[in-house]
């Protein structure tokens, strides 16, 4: 059977169609329903021969009835370097989880980069309960649940941003009340932070280091600005500011199920944009449809898509 899936080509993605996925014995066949846009996928190296994508929702169609994974017909969030922006995907039983009843195709479709980021992101910063921790791009996938996360293990949190809008848009949702946010302009040398998740980098982390305490440590997530920042290493090395990448990409599947758990009980919210059909993603630049929250794409089942 031949399928459609999303290909970079130069610097387009596009439909081509094909054959299935190649499918492991052990792994899990899912028809993908929706799919999920993220910061890092627009230039992100993509091999040519493999669907680009890292998120997708969707239905098992085949499962090995000897393992221990999901049944045919379930509903599952899967996560992977490449192959998620397809009509089909192979995923490996580490890296699925069941959604429950409760939560939407849509906003499961949205956790998983975003989630295990943010997750995992945090329990790297170590910190303890009642610290003070700053998050960057706090309006943006990973920084809206974050500031929800640390929230949760009740750390004192300092969401940042860099504009009215994103601020008006965290109060609007609800997620943040309007005292604890800060733009980057209002940032208060003197009320430092035990720990920083920055999203951002460029001016935006210049800005923040000056507020981080000695001894403190800073965990680069991400450089969404996509702009330099010169550091004055003595600096840091003198207050002894640890400077650390994110690079947690484990298997997923128990931390996808926390996740999904947290928002099935209210305790997490993943605000996902509708872009509606994934055409949208051959037609458009993909940083235009970037947004705050997550954007996610509806994937019809139909193999004469992008013909």
């Amino acid at each position: 059977m031949s399928i459609t899936s999303i290909y970079k080509r130069d610097d387009r993605f596009d439909f081509e169609q094909g054959p299935g996925p190649e499918h492991d014995k052990s792994d899990v066949l899912v028809q993908v329903d929706h799919i999920s846009l993220n910061g890092g996928e627009p230039n992100a190296s993509w091999e040519a021969t493999v669907p680009v994508g890292w998120d997708a929702s969707g239905v098992v169609v085949e499962s090995d009835s000897r393992a221990s994974g999901p049944t045919i017909g379930a509903r599952v969030v899967t996560w992977g370097f490449s192959g998620a922006w397809s009509q089909q995907r192979s995923v490996p039983l580490n890296n699925l989880a069941e959604v429950p009843d409760s939560v939407d195709s849509t906003v499961a479709a949205a956790l998983p980069v975003a989630g295990l980021t943010a997750l995992r992101a945090i329990r790297q910063l170590g910190l303890v309960e009642g610290q003070r921790i700053a998050v960057t791009g706090a309006s943006g996938g990973v920084g809206h649940l974050v500031v929800q996360l640390a929230r949760n293990c009740n750390l004192d949190v300092t969401p940042i941003v860099r504009s009215e809008a994103s601020r008006h848009w965290l109060i609007e949702n609800n997620l943040f009340p309007e005292k604890d946010i800060r733009l980057v302009s209002e940032l208060d040398p003197t009320y430092l932070f035990d720990g920083v998740l920055d999203v951002v980098g460029g001016p935006t982390l210049g800005r923040l280091l000056p507020t981080v305490a000695p001894g403190a440590t800073v965990l680069l997530v991400g450089g969404s600005s996509r702009e330099h920042l010169s550091v004055d290493t003595g600096w840091l090395s003198d207050r002894r500011i640890s400077l650390v990448s994110f690079n947690n990409y484990a298997t997923a599947s128990t931390d996808l199920a926390l996740l999904l758990d947290l928002v099935a009980q209210g305790m997490l919210r993943v605000l996902a944009t509708d872009g509606g059909d994934w055409s949208t993603l051959t037609h458009k630049p993909l940083q235009e449809l970037i947004t705050r929250g997550k954007t996610t794409f509806t994937v019809p089942y139909d193999p004469a898509i992008g013909r």
